[in-house]
């Protein structure tokens, strides 16, 4: 199999995506592997999902009428179309890997009964299975003194770990990021990764970064401080106040400011930020967040280093009101942020704007993003550089559109599912 995967990615198998770097589209591109690949349709889906292709492959199997289940159930469920792997799923046998992912897309969808019968059989697995920490997180959020008492003994670090973040107690956790974490020490979390505070200045192409902010006098100050300190000296930092009816327009008003007149949304206020930027990157950062002093010269390097990039992104940690760092569902701690994209301005302008709307448009803009640059056209950092905040009173929160500890509002997958399937039926 790995000398397979070798010699299809020497060979150009992979998705070609939709745009290069500098915005121009490409040659033969994805759409066009896509009408030509109907013959190989399994063998290349197959390839193109290890490739981290997923709607992609789903664009291929529908355009060749291939039924392929098992690659169509693997696709769905890494786009986290739950609705979609559940009509997938419909009355197969369920083992292995799909127990724990139709019990989190039962749970995604609100239906915690169903998905607990399977969150408990997922928890009795292996610890070292790559689902199982998400599976037992999720249960532990509906049942957290069953998820203890069946962790107590068991010795597998993915376990550790999970028990220490519901018991409070540490001691059984490896050294770790994570272990930093769960003691409230940031400085140490961010020194294993080799980040300074004191980094030295580093000059190069300008980076314009959009902060949206609509009533975040709280922690507008934090944020744009954060920006100010950066290592990266060539900045931009660019504030749309979206018709806040506090003291934000006045905190940000040493910073180039633009006031809208009226609310109509974070990625709208993106939007307006992009066109007015002036910068050959563009990055995005939330008036609650705190960026670390190195973010914006880390996710840079790459993109210097190789033209052929794209964009890249980070990771972050999110810190409550009280200090103390946690998360949706638990653990881990340390996860992919989402919102911390960092585009040459060709290429963003290339894939367009963020969808107008109130709620979830981060997460359908990255995919947007990885589709039109193409596996190895962008680089996910590990490094965290970003720690938000956790205000349980936020939009991100609301239950009615936000996360909830159960899963997404039903409001919010039925946003993601509609237009990831409509990428894909574009692609198709």
């Amino acid at each position: 199999m790995k000398r397979l995967e070798t010699f299809l990615s020497k060979t150009g198998f992979g998705p070609s995506g939709l745009h290069r770097a500098d915005g121009g589209n490409v040659l033969h591109s994805t759409t066009r592997q896509i009408a030509h690949a109907r013959r190989r349709a399994r063998t290349t889906a197959w390839f193109w999902q290890r490739c981290g292709c997923h709607a992609e492959s789903l664009a291929l199997l529908d355009a060749a009428g291939a039924t392929a289940p098992e690659l169509r159930l693997r696709a769905a469920y890494a786009l986290d179309l739950n609705a979609t792997f559940l009509e997938l799923l419909g009355k197969r046998p369920v083992r292995g890997w799909t127990v724990a992912a139709r019990g989190l897309s039962h749970l995604a969808l609100g239906d915690a009964d169903a998905a607990s019968a399977d969150l408990a059989v997922a928890l009795k697995g292996s610890a070292d299975s790559g689902l199982w920490l998400r599976a037992a997180a999720a249960f532990a959020v509906l049942d957290a003194k069953h998820v203890r008492d069946a962790l107590a003994d068991r010795r597998e670090a993915a376990a550790r770990l999970l028990l220490a973040h519901l018991t409070g107690d540490a001691a059984g956790v490896p050294e770790s990021a994570e272990r930093d974490l769960l003691q409230g020490d940031a400085a140490r979390m961010f020194a294993r990764f080799g980040l300074a505070e004191d980094a030295p200045a580093i000059e190069g192409p300008r980076v314009s970064v959009i902060v949206a902010a609509y009533n975040a006098e709280r922690t507008i100050a934090a944020a744009l401080a954060s920006l100010a300190a950066q290592s990266w000296r060539n900045l931009e930092i660019l504030v749309v106040d979206d018709a806040s009816t506090d003291r934000t327009a006045a905190l940000a008003a040493r910073f180039r400011l633009i006031r809208q007149p009226v609310n109509r949304g974070a990625y709208v206020a993106r939007n307006v930020g992009v066109a007015a930027a002036t910068g050959d990157f563009i990055a995005f950062h939330d008036a609650d967040d705190v960026a670390h002093p190195e973010r914006i010269a880390r996710q840079m390097a790459p993109l210097l280093q190789n033209k052929e990039l794209a964009f890249t992104t980070a990771r972050w940690v999110r810190r409550d009101a009280m200090g103390k760092f946690r998360c949706r569902q638990i653990a881990p701690l340390l996860r992919l942020h989402v919102g911390s994209m960092l585009v040459g301005r060709p290429f963003l302008d290339a894939v367009g704007e963020f969808d107008p709307v109130r709620y979830g448009a981060d997460s359908d803009m990255l995919l947007r993003l990885k589709v039109a640059a193409g596996p190895r056209r962008f680089e996910a950092l590990t490094l965290p550089l970003t720690i938000g905040g956790y205000d349980p009173k936020s939009a991100v929160h609301d239950p009615a559109t936000g996360y909830g500890e159960r899963g997404f509002s039903r409001a919010r997958q039925d946003y993601r599912e509609r237009r990831t399937l409509a990428l894909i039926e574009r692609l198709r």
